[in-house]
């Protein structure tokens, strides 16, 4: 038996969760003396998980040779040792924590003496952990290999995070120029265009809006470069070179335009449709939809042109990969294009659940291998996981409940009866399929071997459940929840060694939590 090294990185993001969740830096930020920074521990650890998010990604890339320069260590006598005196570091950094952190305010005695004793135990912490999991003479080789892409990684994840934020300097020079397109793509569409640039107003004369620089969009752009140069470092043997350098002003220019577009049709559906629309769901998640449809057609066109690719890809979805994640992506795709047309209730929730069920028929030749059985074991796991989800989901804002509650109320009978019944079938049957088919199917076996469709779906790796699970409680508002939930689903899965005992643990966590909303009109559970 070993201790790898992704299950020491396991737990201390588990660890780091927990932290997140029980304390808070943020009021320190408001105090005038030393206090004061650590207020700030917040944006350094943000900082802190970009870089460990883009390093993983890079290292991840390179799995193969990483696995065979480090492998797990032997839990012997000394690796117990180490790992108690990890656990017992854990508590003293908690203990700091509670009084540092305290709802009532610090400690007395000098701010630098807490924090460097905070600091010290946090970094014992992880060295600890991490001393645990490394055989003794692999440490130093590992180093000289991977630091590259670590930093790398690291480079790319803080970058994104740097460009999202300062992407909003882009609206000086920009913005005049910004203002002006939409303005000519509002005379073209309709009557009565409104433009004030020295207010950074557009609209028409029934809605109008002010374009701030932090909601103007050019997120998007800052974004798309970190990603476009990412994409060229990581796919380097891929593509051609010199000519994919041309895929940075094309992609910085598509999403200035994909930008330019959205405000048009922030305009148009706020004059054509509706007001509380157009500044709920289509000003939240258009500008999200657009990037993500940039930046997966940017891929698409690298992969498929002999001007980009070394090696252009031949497109069709006869490759088991599509069968599993197709129908999860359509699902997701579809939920950001009907979240443009919701205010509160998602009314078109049945449009997901077909657009999921499309590809699950089209490609059903590839689910003939999945074991389809009665487990109790599963329906333990579904229970389990139900049980974590409704216990950690966090609730709603008082005035979103309001909100909901108050559409909910304006339906028909007949519209009420008709959403819940499409939401119950939904939520018991085709999510259940399409989600464990993506984290299931395929990445907890992908995070296992390359040709994921190899892997036994019995083969267990705690480094592939952990990350699997993270990724699932990662889509989900109450994320530790669904990160639990999704633990419970992939045990499930190894234990019936079928993608089927994963689907039957989800159908029975999802009809508990049906039960539960349904019973006791706990109608926040499916907000």
């Amino acid at each position: 038996m070993s201790f790898q090294i992704w299950a020491a990185l396991g737990l201390l993001v588990l660890e780091y969760v927990s932290f997140s969740v029980a304390f808070d830096s943020e009021p320190l930020s408001r105090r005038a003396d030393g206090w004061a920074v650590a207020g700030h521990l917040g944006w350094l650890a943000v900082l802190a998980v970009s870089a460990a998010i883009g390093a993983a990604l890079v290292v991840q890339a390179d799995r193969q040779r990483i696995r065979q320069l480090l492998v797990g260590r032997r839990v012997d006598a000394m690796a117990v040792a180490v790992l108690a005196a990890h656990a017992l570091s854990v508590l003293l950094l908690w203990w700091l924590s509670g009084r540092i952190f305290a709802v009532a305010g610090p400690p007395a005695g000098p701010p630098a003496a807490w924090l460097s004793a905070w600091a010290l135990v946090a970094v014992a912490s992880a060295t600890l952990v991490l001393a645990a999991a490394v055989p003794r003479g692999s440490l130093q080789p590992f180093v000289t290999a991977a630091w590259p892409a670590f930093v790398a990684g690291a480079a790319i994840g803080v970058a994104a995070w740097v460009a999202g934020q300062a992407s909003a300097l882009l609206w000086w020079p920009l913005g005049p120029l910004t203002l002006r397109a939409v303005e000519l793509g509002l005379r073209a569409v309709l009557d009565d265009p409104f433009s004030d640039p020295a207010q950074a107003v557009i609209g028409s004369e029934r809605f109008q809006v002010v374009v701030a620089p932090v909601c103007s969009g050019f997120e998007g752009v800052g974004l798309m470069a970190v990603f476009v140069v990412a994409y060229l470092v990581l796919a380097r043997r891929d593509v051609r070179f010199p000519q994919a350098l041309l895929l940075v002003p094309l992609g910085l220019a598509a999403a200035w335009v994909a930008n330019v577009a959205r405000l048009i049709l922030l305009v148009i559906v706020g004059s054509a449709l509706s007001e509380e629309l157009a500044l709920g769901g289509f000003h939240a998640r258009a500008g999200w939809l657009f990037f993500c449809s940039l930046a997966l057609g940017l891929v698409l066109l690298v992969q498929r042109t002999r001007f980009f690719a070394r090696e252009p890809r031949e497109g069709g979805l006869s490759h088991p990969t599509a069968a599993y994640l197709l129908p999860f992506l359509a699902l997701v795709a579809t939920a950001l294009v009907t979240g443009l047309a919701t205010r509160n209730l998602d009314l078109l929730y049945g449009a997901r659940v077909l657009a999921a069920l499309v590809p699950v028929v089209a490609l059903r030749r590839f689910y003939r291998d999945i074991a389809w059985s009665w487990s109790w074991s599963a329906v333990a796991a579904g229970v389990v996981a139900a049980a974590a989800f409704i216990a950690l989901a966090p609730r709603p804002l008082p005035e979103v409940a309001l909100a909901w509650q108050e559409e909910w109320l304006e339906l028909p009978a007949w519209g009420r009866g008709s959403w819940l019944f499409v939401r119950a079938i939904g939520s018991i049957l085709v999510v259940p399929l399409a989600e464990e088919l993506a984290f299931r199917g395929y990445l907890l076996r992908r995070l296992i071997a390359a040709e994921f469709e190899s892997v036994s779906p019995g083969q267990f790796s705690l480094w592939a459940l952990l990350v699997s699970s993270l990724a699932f409680g990662a889509i989900h508002a109450g994320w530790l929840g669904g990160t639990i939930a999704g633990v419970m689903f992939g045990v499930a899965q190894v234990r019936g060694r079928s993608v089927g005992h994963a689907v039957l643990a989800h159908v029975v966590s999802n009809v508990a939590v049906a039960a539960y909303v349904l019973g006791f009109g706990q109608w926040w559970l499916w907000m």
